[in-house]
């Protein structure tokens, strides 16, 4: 048996595969615009809009682009699928032991779950929770703390 004080997921990849929908979105957003979606789809997975941006394309006005972005990503639902097995898994869990981290909106990442008939927990720290997003680690740990897991120590 495995016990945990706090179990943490990621949603895009792990809780729903969503990487048609954001292919979607990006192929979209970089037609209308006249860009290649190439560079944009190599970095956008697990990513913050802005972020993406500003590696692929530091030249466009980040602001813009990541509420016009935002907006398509908040109801593009083509190739939303619920990862296998993970409904079933968050059931078994208690309610107050786990909690969704996500580079998304919390607009997007309320439809990704639905999509997956998924309830949003009542740990939610999505793009706009965090002063920086993922590859650092502050959003797991502004999770992991409302979880009353304790902050692990740095050596």
């Amino acid at each position: 048996m495995i016990r945990a004080r706090a179990i943490l997921f990621d949603l895009d990849g792990v809780l729903v595969d969503s990487r048609e929908a954001i292919a979607c979105v990006w192929r979209d957003w970089a037609t209308r615009r006249g860009l290649d979606p190439e560079p944009f789809l190599r970095v956008a997975q697990g990513r913050r809009i802005s972020e993406t941006l500003r590696l692929a394309a530091p030249h466009l006005d980040i602001t813009t682009e990541t509420k016009a972005l935002d907006a398509l990503e908040e109801v593009e639902t083509r190739g939303l699928r619920p990862a296998p097995g993970a409904a079933e898994l968050l059931r078994l869990l208690p309610r107050k032991r786990w909690g969704i981290v996500t580079s998304g909106s919390r607009p997007v990442a309320t439809l990704r779950l639905r999509a997956a008939a998924i309830a949003p927990p009542d740990v939610f720290v999505t793009a706009a929770d965090v002063l920086r997003g993922k590859p650092a680690p502050d959003g797991y740990l502004t999770a992991a703390a409302s979880l009353g897991a304790p902050r692990p120590s740095v050596s």
